[in-house]
């Protein structure tokens, strides 16, 4: 009987051993699997927080140069040349003062009219594509957002994505439209911002280097090992 008892006591002790260590292997590899996911979080948002900083700083450069432009334009608006001096006088030198005092290599800006037309620019937006048919990355027409800045106050931004060169390299462009109620036109200016979207690359496959290297160096138990899959499961 003792030694039945005893051969028991043995089986249900392993038994309960076993399950202790199985318990702990179990919380020790979600414990450096919350780990791992915290980490990859954390340089996630950062990466996504540089992009949001650097796309409000360009932003808010558009709004800055149009709102001079506008500026300029009500200047020129107030002035009284005369009765012999039509309107459409002050709006041509308007115009040709913009073209003087605006000129920047990064910034571009273009003046429609009425009829939704362009009454001059910087440069195009894109060279190959005439401007009535142009659409921002939701599909919307240059004609629908200029609608969108007259019915918002505070203006309306789109982005552009378009060829840039024979060897099929997409530029990217963010443009600010605002009114320019007295004369009824409007005004858009616009930045390349390509080169947020590569330097947000850079950095992504920088975290990726770091993952990788800290990965080989993750034990789990003696024998236990992780592995780091992409978003297509490879």
């Amino acid at each position: 009987i003792m030694i039945v008892t005893a051969a028991t006591i043995m089986f249900f002790t392993k038994e309960d051993v076993g399950r202790a260590m199985l318990t702990t292997q179990e919380e020790s590899i979600q414990n450096v699997s919350k780990f791992i996911q915290l980490n990859i979080n954390r340089e996630y948002t950062q990466l996504l927080l540089g992009k949001v900083e650097v796309t409000q700083k360009r932003k808010k450069q558009l709004k800055i140069l149009a709102t001079t432009i506008q500026s300029i334009l009500g200047e020129y608006g107030q002035l009284n040349l005369g009765k012999d001096q039509p309107k459409e006088k002050r709006q041509a030198q308007a115009i040709e003062f913009v073209k003087k005092v605006i000129s920047s290599k990064d910034l571009h800006w273009h003046i429609f009219d009425v009829q939704e037309k362009v009454i001059d620019h910087s440069g195009q937006i894109d060279k190959d594509i005439p401007m009535d048919r142009l659409t921002d990355m939701k599909g919307r027409l240059i004609s629908e957002l200029i609608k969108a800045a007259g019915a918002r106050s505070r203006g309306e931004y789109a982005v552009f994505e378009y060829k840039s060169d024979e060897e099929g390299n997409r530029v990217r462009k963010l443009n600010f439209f605002m009114q320019f109620p007295e004369w009824q036109w409007t005004i858009s200016t616009g930045i390349d911002i390509s080169d947020i979207d590569v330097e947000v690359e850079k950095k992504r496959k920088q975290i990726l280097r770091v993952l990788k290297k800290n990965f080989k160096e993750i034990k789990i138990a003696k024998t236990g090992f992780a592995f780091l899959f992409t978003g297509k499961k490879e």
